[in-house]
Parts: structure tokens; sequence; C-alpha cells
């Protein structure tokens, strides 16, 4: 009885919304009320698409769009609804942790288990429901941002949808970026250079932390590191102050108060904001600048071969090899598997020449992931066998999806290995192995998790935490320092 009874209520729930995504299409005359109704009461989504695509396209313009969303919202639902492990009823992968640990990896022996939870499916079809209704009064770039906060009620920073630039739309000519006790502009023009490194405190009045609070509504993500790291892009758009209700509907103004180096209170205004267009060639100036300084800085040797996935430099002043793996993607020039028997072959050649390899490190700092691969594993054997004295894995609040899971099996693998640096950007258990989707009107694309990865079972922390924890400071971000790899190399 009870099975029969969550069935209907999800039958009469899909009808419903059928007939809220629908209800423009018919007032418009795009749709008769009698096809509406035959679809209707069969329940059949495709036959709406196709009564869509059939009808005469003569009505105004607000009209069409507003009917083009709903439409889009339709088609939302279904793929959330139809893929993701809370959304749906059916078993879907799940990779645990004693899968991960053995050597050949083989996920074909994965399970499947059930993570369905009705009463976050209903809350979120309301959401849907309502959004679908707010069409006419709404924005493009609101829609794309209420469609963002709908996701973030998973707690799954996987699934998310794409702010395109039209979305974002313009920015104020600063940027901004995060380190770990607040948000300091980092790039400005340059008549206001003597701001570059002033802490931002209040924007229009709104101090930061709320910002933040109202962002993490809108920000799908596991951690409060991710949604911390992530907004200082929102800082700077017209379009997301807007949203967060920052600024007025019917004025660009902003004003920026700010902390500057000397501890005085400063206000930076702007009347309007700059063009997309102009916005790209604002940071490519300033990045590119910035790239190159980094480029021929040593002690900043992550930001070295940025085009490569992953690569290796023995720094015999330290006795250390250094791994870097900045990305979980194979590179079809060197296969990691020819790269993991390289790295070996280059250190058991150390060890005969009489070398002491004091400190391995391996950097997967801003890997936000990809595709994982079992060859890690081989160094991870190697480790544990060659005279190794420390081995490091160092993460930051850009180490991600695949990059977690590295660094919690080599910790977990070798012996004498422990993590060090910043809070990771999620924690090791999540759903990923998303499939990007799009919709075909507003052309918007968006991800949906279908597996669940666990690697480590009954973590506490929302992020993986380090062993040692070094931060980073307001100091060492401006200045290009590495302060988790200078302390590794006197350790």
């Amino acid at each position: 009885m009870q099975l029969n009874f969550a069935i209907s209520k999800h039958f009469i729930h899909i009808l419903f919304s059928f007939f809220i995504a629908t209800v423009f299409l018919v007032a418009c005359g795009r749709v008769s009320e009698t096809e509406y109704e035959n679809a209707e009461l069969k329940g059949d989504a495709k036959a709406v698409d196709e009564i869509i695509a059939d009808i005469d396209c003569g009505m105004l313009e607000s009209e069409r769009r507003n009917s083009d969303w709903a439409r889009d919202i339709l088609t939302f639902r279904r793929v959330l609804f139809m893929n993701h492990p809370l959304l749906s009823s059916r078993a879907v992968t799940h990779i645990t942790h004693e899968i991960y640990a053995s050597y050949a990896q083989d996920f074909s022996y994965a399970g499947r288990t059930v993570f369905y939870n009705s009463n976050l499916r209903e809350k979120i079809g309301r959401e849907l429901d309502i959004l679908t209704q707010r069409i006419p009064e709404l924005r493009d770039a609101d829609i794309i941002f209420e469609l963002s906060r709908i996701m973030a009620l998973l707690g799954d920073s996987h699934t998310w949808i794409n702010f395109f630039p039209s979305a974002v739309g313009a920015h104020y000519p600063l940027n901004i970026t995060y380190v770990y006790d607040g948000f300091y502009i980092f790039h400005i023009l340059v008549e206001y250079k003597h701001l570059i490194n002033s802490r931002v405190v209040a924007i229009n009045g709104v101090y930061i932390e709320e910002i933040l609070e109202r962002l993490a509504k809108v920000i799908p993500h596991e951690s409060g590191v991710r949604v911390r790291y992530f907004s200082p892009d929102a800082l700077t758009s017209s379009n997301f102050l807007r949203y967060l209700g920052i600024l007025c509907d019917y004025d660009d103004a902003v004003e920026y108060s700010l902390k500057s180096e000397d501890g005085e209170l400063v206000v930076l205004s702007f009347t309007h904001p700059i063009s997309v267009m102009e916005w790209g060639e604002f940071m490519q100036v300033y990045g590119i600048h910035r790239r190159e300084r980094d480029m021929m800085t040593d002690n900043r040797l992550m930001q070295r071969n940025l085009e490569l996935s992953y690569w290796n430099k023995w720094i015999a002043d330290y006795n250390m090899m250094y791994v870097r793996y900045s990305r979980s993607v194979e590179m079809e020039a060197l296969p990691f598997r020819q790269f993991v028997e390289d790295v070996s072959y280059e250190v058991r050649s150390l060890i005969a020449k009489g070398e002491r390899i004091e400190r391995f490190v391996i950097d997967v700092r801003g890997n936000s992931g990809g595709s994982l691969t079992p060859h890690f594993y081989e160094i991870a054997r190697l480790l544990n066998q060659a005279p190794i004295e420390n081995v490091y894995i160092l993460i930051n609040h850009l180490t991600m999806s695949a990059g977690v899971i590295t660094a919690v099996l080599l910790r977990d693998m070798v012996d004498v290995a422990i993590i060090v640096g910043e809070p990771a950007g999620q924690g090791p258990n999540f759903f990923a192995a998303a499939e990007i989707r799009s919709l075909s009107v507003s052309g918007a694309t968006f991800r949906v998790s279908t597996v669940f990865f666990e690697s480590k079972p009954s973590y506490e922390w929302d992020s993986l935490m380090p062993d040692i924890y070094i931060r980073r400071t307001k100091e060492d971000h401006f200045n290009d320092r590495d302060t988790v790899l200078e302390a590794i190399k006197v350790w």
C-alpha cells in the first residue's frame, strides 16, 4: 500500500510538472488545449516536446522566451531526477575503499547502492515548479543562478550548472583572491594600484561574511572551503551581485569597502561594470604578466610545465624527488604507465649511485580531478620498497575529486607518507562521474553525478584535512612564496 501510494504521489507530481511547464505554451497559442490535455493524461513528456517542435512560432518575443525556459526547466528536471543518485530510486555504482585499495582497481566488482531521498526529490520538485512560475519576472541570468541554487540543495560539488559569460555578465575592473583569512584585491586598474593587497570588508554595505552565506546557497559544494575559494568571481560580477541582493535592480553603482595594508578604511566606487570582452582583456594583460613571473621563480616549482599533467624533477641540493601531478588526465605523449616506470627507474638509479632520497614529494595541489589511474599504485609499491626516508603528499583548496582520492590512497598505502598543506576542496567521499548535459533552448550546460565514491568511510570532516597544516598567508600569495615546499626542504 505504501509503495502504491508513493508511486501515485510521484505520478501526480510529474503531471503537475507538465502542467506548470506547458501553461505558457497554452497561453501563447503554441499548444492547443486538446493537445495539451492528451499529453497530460498520458504523462508523455516526449509528446509535449514534439508538440512544441511542431507548432507555429508566431508569438511575442517575451512569450517565446518564457515558453523556451519552461521547456528547458522541464528537461533539467527529467535529467536530474533520472540520473542523480539522491533523486533516482534505482541503485547506482558505489565504489568503496576496498576496491580502491586493490592494486587491480577493477571497478567491475563495484557494488550498487540506493541513495534515494524522496523528501529531497519532492523539495527540489517544488522549487522547480516555483521557478517555472516565476520565469516572466526573472532575468535569464537569474534563472541560471536559481537552477544553481536548486542544485546546491544536493550538497554535491560535481553536480552544477555552467555560469556562462552571458549569465555572469559584466565585471567591475578588479580581481579579488581568497587566502585563508579573507578576500584581497589582487589586480586592479593602474590608477588604483595603491589599493592592491587591500582586504575587502563589505560591498554596498553588506559585510563579506553575509555575502559568503548567501553564496553558499548558490554554489554547489560539500565543503565550505570550495565556497570561499570559488567566490571571488561572483564578488566582481554585476549579475551575481544583483541576484544576491547587493546591487539595486535599477543601478549598477557599487562601493567596495576596503582595509588597506596600513589599516586605513577606504571606499572604492565604480559607477558601472566593464563588458565581458573588456574584462577578458583586463585579466589577460595582468594575468600574462603574473604567469610569466611565476614561470621564472624557482620556489614556485608547482607553476612550471603548466601544459603537462605530470612531470618530475630530482633536486639534489635537498635530496628531494619532486613529482608534480597537476591533473588526472593521461598525456598522449607520455602515458601514465610509462611515466611511473621512468620515475621508478630514476629512483633506483639514484639509489644505485649512493644518493640519499630524504624527501619524496607528490604534489597534487590544484589537481581538481579527471580519471583515476591504477598505475599510481606502482609508485606506492616503489615508495614502500625503496629506502626513502620521508614521503609528503601536498594538497590545497583546489585539490578535488580524483586529486583527493589520489592523496587519500597514497597516504593509506605508503608506510611513511603524510599529507601536508591546506584543506582540500572536498572530502574523500562524494558523488561524481558527472555526465555533461545541455539545455536545447538556452544552451546552458550542466553536470549530474551518477556514481558514489567512498575512499575513506566515516570520515568526519567535509574537507580532506592535511596531517600538517601549513597556511599560505596573504604575504606568501602576493610574493609568490611556496611556504609548503620551503618547509619540506628543511625538515
